[in-house]
């Protein structure tokens, strides 16, 4: 009986020298984790990152766990617990002599099973006080940072320099361009730009496949714009040439169309002329809109009239000198062609 109570008691008191030593390892390591936990989360945020909380965050404290296994395992006495207990007790060897002897010495066993009761008191204690503030400290470190708030999603970054200069060049030919712009057109591409600003200003940065989209619609635009200026200049180069001095109008073509259809004259035009005046046709006239809008068209139109007006004589077309009088006035008046001044015959040169 006496030699099951003293191993017990050298037992508790190789549990308890364990137990001191996790406790103490585990304080340590929960110290240096949760500050070096903290650290990371500073410098991460520091550099514009963000870590969220999770439950997961509860593994980091496996190495402490860790470390305090390893610090419990070397502190561990095995089996010189009894000579350690032996010697907190003051029993100068009497324990071990009555664990090993066989039967025990009564008077040791005496002295041992008095000296028992003693062993709780004498076994290890932890020291809170070192311990306690390190590892506060690191939890109070680790709770700040991890309950800092998100950087807020909105906030603009900063948008690569070259992009928001493709953006600023294709608003500013936009610009120089609107005038010769269709409105649908303008409009379009005024969305699209304006949709780039926002785009931009919200950190969202465009694709340059999606500039390059734009900038080839402007510069198509652009390419039919200077065809349309070539075309215009063109044809007044080639009015300027053929000496007439007062460009043809739809109008005018018109208004001389319907007094050589009521002088019966329209057969004598060319056939491309006849096909572009009934395509003109009205019952009252000839419709200016749907003459050639072409300049060069009209004004070749507008000669033809004139040319077969002015190689006519009074007699075989039927005209009296009225008639001749009032074609004459007319194509002085609108200045078509070049034929005006040799509208003649006997009516037109001396009367009758």
């Amino acid at each position: 009986m006496t030699r099951s109570a003293t191993e017990t008691a050298v037992d508790a008191f190789a549990r308890k020298t364990t137990l001191c030593a996790f406790a103490v390892g585990l304080l340590r390591g929960l110290a240096v984790v949760t500050a070096a936990a903290a650290a990371a989360l500073l410098l991460l945020r520091a550099f514009g990152g963000y870590l969220a909380p999770s439950p997961w965050w509860a593994l980091a404290a496996l190495p402490a766990i860790a470390f305090a296994v390893f610090h419990a395992r070397r502190q561990a006495l095995g089996p010189a617990a009894a000579a350690h207990l032996d010697r907190r007790l003051g029993l100068d060897g009497l324990l071990l002599a009555t664990l090993e002897s066989e039967p025990p010495v009564p008077v040791w066993q005496a002295r041992v099973l008095a000296a028992l009761p003693r062993a709780r008191g004498v076994a290890p204690r932890v020291t809170w006080r070192p311990l306690l503030p390190p590892a506060a400290l690191g939890g109070l470190l680790l709770t700040g940072a991890a309950m800092l708030p998100p950087p807020d999603p909105l906030a603009p970054t900063t948008v690569p320099t070259a992009v928001q200069m493709q953006v600023d060049r294709l608003a500013e030919k936009l610009r120089d361009l609107q005038q010769a712009l269709p409105e649908d057109t303008r409009e379009d591409l005024e969305q699209k730009l304006q949709e780039f600003a926002r785009r931009l200003d919200a950190g969202d940065v465009p694709e340059w496949t999606e500039l390059d989209r734009v900038q080839d619609r402007l510069e198509r635009e652009q390419l039919l714009q200077l065809a349309q200026e070539r075309a215009a200049a063109d044809a007044a180069r080639a009015m300027q040439q053929s000496g007439s001095s007062n460009p043809a109008t739809a109008e005018a073509v018109a208004a001389l169309a319907k007094a050589m259809a009521a002088a019966g004259l329209l057969d004598k035009l060319p056939p491309s002329a006849m096909q572009a005046l009934a395509q003109a046709a009205l019952e009252s006239g000839f419709d200016p809109a749907q003459l050639p809008q072409d300049a060069a068209a009209l004004q070749a139109l507008a000669d033809a009239l004139a040319a077969a007006a002015g190689d006519l004589e009074a007699g075989p077309a039927g005209l009296d000198a009225a008639q001749l009088a009032d074609l004459q006035q007319l194509l002085q008046q609108r200045g078509l062609g070049q034929g005006q001044e040799h509208v003649h015959g006997p009516e037109c040169a001396g009367g009758t």
